[in-house]
């Protein structure tokens, strides 16, 4: 019985736990925006469990490809621009 239970502990622990990942947040912004937030986010991410990945795009046109192909989850941009993710 002790044989089994102390095997069964290692197993536990050897097993990788994908829970104990920080989430990741890809945030698109522009080249030449300097947004305090974004810099905000990144110091107190990982206090939140949450890994920012930051994407710099030079315009805001080519934020556009990003979205569609769902490769950023929040952004960051001028208030010109006028279009949303899904």
């Amino acid at each position: 019985m002790k044989k089994w239970l102390i095997g069964l502990l290692a197993i536990i622990v050897l097993l990788p736990c994908p829970a104990l990942a920080a989430d990741v947040v890809r945030l698109g912004t522009l080249k030449f925006a300097h947004y305090g937030a974004v810099w905000y986010m990144k110091e107190i991410g990982p206090k939140y469990d949450l890994q920012i990945k930051e994407m710099v795009f030079p315009k805001g046109i080519d934020i556009i490809p990003a979205i569609i192909a769902g490769e950023i989850d929040v952004l960051a941009t001028n208030r010109n621009v006028r279009f949303y993710s899904k």
